[in-house]
């Protein structure tokens, strides 16, 4: 997955975003059609992968795509005046938390690999705007116009306060410095709590990074709500993944995540809730009390993925160099970076 992300990065720092297996086709890096979170995302599982694997040929891919989070912030001006700075896409006039709190995320993670501080202040200033955008309740605003420099308080965007919570997570473990434990804590406090009625444990939204970000703030924070909400989340996840013979003539979808027998599985969900699930598995391990359903929770949803990637084996329906992606699904085959992101970030986090 790491090669093939590195196959498509562009000398200018910016991924080829998506590839089409049926066509070969590849997106211009240049194109609008480009997201700065799944950028930072991709940049931070590779520096993940550094972490794990130590492999050199990783480091100056991830530098370089960093430079261009860098050339952005020179150009954007997003915090002209202010004592922050935020992520700004070329194009963009409004701010999205998700981009700067997945490329503080990205530079922790690249410092924890590396021992590096040559990113800190950068991502100090960075974190400064997390702080900004979070609200005295725990929650955060989810987009600022720099125009204006105001916020929006009324947008709510999916993964962003998880995104920034475990922002806040990491840059405790590289500075310790209490501000920002103080900070996660009180992001996580508000998106578990907001649960609390009477079917808040029945359903749950798209609470991944909640999770993460629950795990990474150990053992700062030792809240066992946390590990609570975490297990009722894999709970309900369990319940959509289909165990063997569920699904007749169908096993290949096994481990998958989806909520008929009538509609493939996407991919992405196999990586991205195992991510959380190998967070709320440590979670158990921290306090004693490790979930066998959630271990096997995982290594069924990564036999799925493995299933799905494109490899020598099974690249005979790949046009252009493919290797190592993750299709959006059985029928679409399409690779986009985070599908990669997100499935072999739950890989290397299972191989620890």
């Amino acid at each position: 997955g790491g090669r093939y992300l590195v196959a498509h990065l562009s000398p200018s720092g910016r991924y080829l975003y998506e590839h089409d297996l049926v066509s070969g086709q590849k997106t211009d890096p240049r194109s609008a059609n480009y997201s700065m979170p799944r950028h930072a995302g991709t940049t931070y599982f590779l520096a993940e992968l550094y972490r794990i694997t130590k492999e050199e040929w990783l480091r100056e891919p991830i530098e370089r795509a960093f430079k261009h989070l860098a050339d952005l912030l020179a150009q954007g001006h997003c915090g002209d005046g202010m004592a922050f700075d935020c992520v700004l896409d070329r194009g963009e006039g409004v701010a999205q938390l998700g981009s700067t709190a997945l490329t503080v995320v990205a530079l922790a993670e690249y410092q924890r690999a590396t021992g590096d501080t040559r990113y800190l202040p950068l991502a100090t200033k960075l974190t400064a705007f997390l702080l900004y955008m979070q609200r005295p309740d725990g929650s955060f605003r989810h987009l600022y116009d720099p125009r204006k420099k105001q916020p929006d308080e009324a947008a709510e965007m999916l993964y962003y306060s998880g995104e920034a919570a475990l922002a806040l997570a990491r840059m405790h473990l590289v500075t310790g410095d209490a501000r920002y434990a103080q900070a996660a804590e009180h992001a996580l406090d508000w998106l578990v709590d907001w649960y609390d009625f009477f079917l808040g444990g029945f359903f749950y939204g798209e609470e991944h990074w909640t999770c993460i970000a629950a795990e990474a703030i150990w053992p700062a924070v030792k809240n066992p709500k946390y590990q609570e909400f975490c297990d009722g989340y894999g709970a309900f996840l369990r319940a959509q993944q289909p165990e063997p013979g569920e699904l007749p003539d169908e096993d290949d979808y096994v481990g998958a995540y989806n909520f008929t027998p009538f509609v493939p599985p996407y991919n992405t969900p196999a990586g991205s809730r195992t991510e959380a699930m190998i967070s709320a598995y440590l979670l158990g391990v921290h306090h004693g009390d490790p979930d066998p359903a959630i271990r096997a929770q995982i290594a069924a949803a990564l036999q799925y993925a493995l299933g799905q990637q494109i490899r020598p084996d099974s690249d005979f329906d790949a046009a252009g160099s493919a290797d190592g992606g993750i299709p959006g699904s059985p029928i679409e085959r399409n690779v986009r970076i985070d599908y990669v992101q997100h499935v072999c970030s739950a890989m290397i986090r299972a191989s620890e």
